[in-house]
């Protein structure tokens, strides 16, 4: 009976994950999502489940990220997979349109857009005087996206773009119980882009990933904890805009999350807005909602993740 509650408990939060779509996703919630060092960083087999949706329909799109890890004691490594999809739905009003047959009229212009992929990673562990881990990894990863729009100050020119890449990624994380520090590379290993049936050849960008947090507790025991994360972002990317290419370099913080915990009820803030949720040694629930308005237009983001893991871990582990 009690392996029966277990099981539908772990089944309970998956159903429930996948009951919402989202678009932008809390920071720790996919480990693997900037460093694939956190492959087996919690040193038992884990399960991520994370989903959102964003409304109202004339702004609607949905996610879904699904990521399994676990560390191999025969080789010393992590391994771990991870795959997402998502869509977007925009509709918009050009407020007038000049009409040869009718003069000034309004129309609608609708941008859809979709993408998946899926990622491996191995990453082998350090230890370093058994207060230390260092994990340096390899990531193979698939990208497909597709999109159209029609751009009404074009006079209703359609864009089609299709984009399919892979992209490799080499990575470093060093950690202890209460903190961590990584940095990541993505190296483009093939990239297709076509624009309105032609085929592009953008140059291949570089982006990299500076990722750190640290837990402030008396000890692992503690029934309060404060976790603050954040990732920088730093690269040279040639965009597409309009019709020509551009080039950016940037170096800018890109995700940020203050966990606040108290015995297994945690809350706290996330760039996808505020969260709140449930967590023990073995399971995480936690529910994350945003509501976004500007002079043009409002949105509301929300998202469910779940994790699990499926063996008791060490105190102070998976903590991330």
């Amino acid at each position: 009976m009690h392996i029966v509650f277990k099981a539908g408990l772990v089944w309970l939060g998956i159903f429930l994950s996948f009951a919402g779509y989202g678009q932008e996703i809390p920071l720790g919630v996919m480990p693997m999502q900037y460093n694939p060092s956190f492959a087996g960083e919690a040193g038992v087999p884990r399960l991520n489940v994370h989903t959102g949706v964003r409304l109202p329909r004339s702004q609607a799109g949905y996610r879904v990220d699904l990521s399994y890890d676990q560390f191999v004691p025969k080789i010393r490594s992590g391994i771990g997979v991870s795959v997402y999809s998502n869509s977007s739905l925009s509709t918009y009003y050009n407020r007038f349109r000049p009409d040869s047959a009718s003069g000034l009229t309004r129309t609608t212009h609708e941008s859809r857009g979709a993408a998946h992929g899926f990622s491996v990673a191995i990453a082998p562990k350090f230890s370093i005087k058994g207060k230390y881990t260092l994990s340096p990894s390899i990531d193979l990863s698939y990208h497909a996206s597709e999109s159209y729009n029609e751009l009404w100050f074009t006079n209703g020119t359609r864009q089609d773009i299709v984009s399919r890449s892979v992209v490799g990624r080499v990575a470093l994380l060093f950690n202890s119980q209460k903190w961590y520090i990584g940095y990541s590379i993505n190296v483009p290993l093939y990239q297709a882009f076509t624009y309105n049936s032609s085929d592009v050849y953008p140059a291949r960008r570089f982006v990299s990933y500076w990722q750190m947090g640290c837990t402030f507790q008396r000890s692992a025991e503690s029934r309060f904890s404060f976790t603050p994360q954040v990732v920088f972002l730093t690269g040279h990317e040639p965009r597409f805009v309009l019709t020509t290419f551009r080039s950016f370099r940037y170096f800018a913080p890109v995700e940020i999350i203050l966990n606040f915990r108290h015995n297994k009820f945690i809350w706290g803030f996330n760039r996808a807005g505020l969260h709140v949720g449930w967590q023990t040694a073995r399971m995480r629930l936690m529910l994350s909602q945003r509501v976004y308005v500007s002079s043009t237009q409002s949105a509301y983001l929300g998202g469910v993740s779940f994790r699990y893991v499926f063996k008791h871990s060490e105190p102070g582990k998976n903590r991330w």
